[in-house]
């Protein structure tokens, strides 16, 4: 970290899109609790206090980039998920008080060693690493010490342990976790650097594709369309079953002939509704043709406006 040199930029204020970090963040997480048990209303208030105002603790003291933010308010939600996972597949005995403190610590053990090193992460957000393969590679490292303690966490359902053993266990395995944030607490904030640098060039690239895949959308929504009105007049006019529900002979609504059109031209195939004549096999036949050939031109038509409208890397201007 020693060729981040002291900077003399100094750091934009603070302005009101940070909000859209936590804004967002909020509704992940308020998902990610309801979808473990939704029981857990206390964790769910915890890990929603937590991360809301970690986020907003952290723009306050960086705030060099909205998109810094974004990237950790993303991180920290994808955090509350695997914890949850690992929390409910080798913790299962382990107590509430434990699973919550489990939660906190390598996000409190984080803040407290930007703290004690916020000149150097402000420095760092003010230089902009690049996007370079050896920046990117540097800024992962630090994940594979927590990776291992990951896989090491499974081992514990086969130990037999009972609660206070898991408690204990899980409090040792979470404060490892936190010990290592808060000695790499630099190096974690290089890598949400670059990671907000990727989703500021993912977020303008797919601002710019919007218009082609509006126009790519209607066309596909009109196939949809199309074959449903088919499906729908061929089993209203033609004599014979032409479809099964589960297997029983069934006479689909049009709102059925949507739901099959959107399955059958996205080659998904739930079965729930099958063809059931050969008219109607021949007409999914000539549908999931024509969506494969679809999605293939589209996709490829999408990409050369992409590429048009970047223009040759010559002509491409320059970053700043």
């Amino acid at each position: 970290m020693s060729r981040y040199q002291r900077s003399s930029v100094e750091l934009p204020k603070p302005d009101r899109q940070w909000l859209q970090a936590p804004v967002l963040t909020g509704v992940a997480i308020a998902l990610i609790a309801l979808a473990s048990g939704g029981t857990e209303f206390v964790f769910g208030l915890l890990m929603l206090a937590v991360i809301l105002g970690g986020v907003g603790t952290f723009y306050l003291l960086f705030p060099g980039s909205r998109f810094f933010s974004i990237s950790l308010a993303n991180f920290l939600a994808v955090y509350a998920c695997i914890y949850v996972f690992v929390l409910e597949t080798n913790f299962v005995e382990a107590s509430k008080l434990a699973g919550r403190t489990g939660f906190v610590l390598p996000i409190f053990a984080f803040i407290a060693g930007a703290l004690l090193r916020r000149r150097l992460i402000r420095d760092i957000i003010a230089a902009q690493p690049s996007l370079a393969a050896d920046d990117v590679a540097k800024g992962l490292l630090w994940l594979l010490p927590l990776a291992v303690i990951g896989l090491f966490s499974f081992a514990v359902p086969m130990l037999a342990w009972g609660g206070e053993e898991e408690s204990l266990g899980l409090l040792i395995s979470m404060g490892a976790v936190a010990l290592i944030v808060f000695l790499l607490s630099p190096r974690v904030s290089v890598f949400l650097l670059l990671a907000g640098l990727m989703f500021e060039r993912f977020f303008d690239r797919v601002v710019g594709l919007v218009v082609p895949a509006f126009a790519f959308l209607t066309f596909y929504s009109m196939l949809v369309i199309l074959f449903a009105c088919v499906y729908r007049i061929v089993d209203l006019y033609v004599p014979g079953a032409h479809f099964n529900f589960n297997g029983t002979p069934y006479q689909i609504d049009f709102s059925d002939g949507l739901y099959f059109s959107i399955v059958t031209l996205s080659t998904l195939g739930y079965g729930d509704i099958a063809p059931a004549s050969d008219l109607v096999r021949a007409l999914t036949a000539i549908e999931i043709v024509g969506g494969v050939l679809l999605l293939l031109f589209g996709f490829s038509e999408i990409m050369r406006y992409a590429h048009d409208r970047e223009g040759p890397a010559g002509d491409r201007p320059a970053e700043d």
